[in-house]
């Protein structure tokens, strides 16, 4: 032990000399300690220890999945985008890389100062439908209180329930939706006053949750139909994590606040990809390249694209699969309201047939 106890007094400076230990002293405590119990010490080393291992895998899991996520994406082939429908907003994006009301086959575009030319990324969405199409017209009959018997047309692509007070129709094709109407006429009344209308709009939340869509609901727009029968339409934009999409979920109530019609889209949001998207700048050669080789038009005539927003509009795939997809849509500044051009946003690699998609609307009402 007199080494032992030499070593020990050099590593003290402030040791008496002779370095004096009592070993029994030592002993009878160690073995005092339950075998159970740990000191607070110990148990904050451990937990350090835990978290320092976690992170490390964590971040060693993140950097693996940056580097191998360009390879595992999805390349994604268009068949068709989900353009318009009974449940759509009133301002429809045109075929992926298409833009405005006339062709940009014959238009040339000029990027602004404020568009970058820096790399960034977003968001595509996969999306799940209802399985079954009877169990889900079942479904939303009971949340609109609808009763009768249960019908599908001929080619099972619509789906009926309803009788003479009101009916509940779900459309199976291309991405689902569902739309609600009530038969008897509505009250004549005057108008809804404000107070009403915030009523009104609890109401259409109320319902939205019950759908169970898991709908996120952008800042409702309401608009007064007059006439004989009045109402006030409660329209919600659909948001996907704070984007904005071109599907909306709409209420109708007629003067006393009754619902007199309803429509919307059917689906989940099953799994997000993060993709590398065309630059603002790279968006606006894409639109240029979309020109036909024999059209001409004069440099001063160009428009000038000032500002982009990014959106998430609705794609049908060649597989059938559903998507929610990138979309830039640009236009010449904050005086032009009208003419706007919208295209995909992302990278070349990941898409198939953008070019030549063509219109094909849902099943409208």
């Amino acid at each position: 032990m007199s080494d032992a106890f030499t070593r020990l007094a050099a590593a003290d400076p402030f040791a008496r000399d002779p370095y004096v230990v009592d070993v029994e002293d030592l002993i009878s405590r160690v073995t005092s300690i339950p075998a159970h119990e740990t000191s607070l010490w110990r148990r904050f080393q451990l937990r350090v220890g835990t978290a320092l291992s976690t992170s490390a895998l964590v971040t060693a899991g993140a950097i693996a999945a940056l580097q191998g996520a360009g390879s595992s994406l999805p390349v994604l082939n268009f068949a068709a985008p989900v353009a318009r429908a009974a449940y759509a907003s009133a301002v429809t994006l045109a075929p992926s890389t298409a833009a405005k009301s006339s062709s940009v086959a014959a238009t040339h575009f000029r990027a602004g100062p404020a568009l970058s030319n820096a790399s960034t990324q977003g968001v595509a969405y996969q999306l799940s439908v209802p399985t079954n199409p009877a169990t889900e017209t079942a479904r939303l009959a009971a949340v609109f209180r609808v009763q009768g018997p249960l019908s599908a047309s001929s080619d099972k692509s619509s789906w009926h329930a309803g009788d003479t007070h009101a009916t509940l129709t779900y459309f199976a094709a291309g991405l689902p939706s569902w739309r609600y109407a009530r038969a008897t006429q509505p009250a004549m009344s005057s108008g809804a006053s404000f107070r009403s209308t915030r009523a009104l709009e609890a109401t259409a939340r109320d319902l939205a949750r019950r759908l169970d869509y898991g709908y996120q609901l952008a800042s409702p727009h309401v608009s007064f139909v007059s006439g004989s029968s009045p109402e006030v339409h409660v329209r919600f934009p659909l948001e996907v994590e704070g984007f904005a999409t071109n599907l909306s979920l709409a209420f109708r109530f007629d003067a006393p606040g009754v619902l007199v019609g309803a429509s919307g889209p059917s689906f989940l949001v099953a799994r997000s990809y993060v993709y590398p998207l065309v630059s603002l700048r790279g968006g606006v050669a894409r639109l240029n390249a979309m020109a036909s080789p024999g059209a001409t038009q004069s440099m001063s005539a160009a428009p000038t694209l000032r500002r982009a927003t990014l959106s998430l509009e609705a794609f049908q795939l060649h597989n059938g699969a559903l998507w929610l997809v990138p979309i830039y849509t640009y236009d010449e500044g904050p005086h032009a309201r009208s003419a706007s051009w919208s295209l995909v946003a992302l990278a070349g690699p990941y898409v198939r047939h953008v070019t030549s998609l063509g219109r094909t609307p849902l099943a409208q009402p």
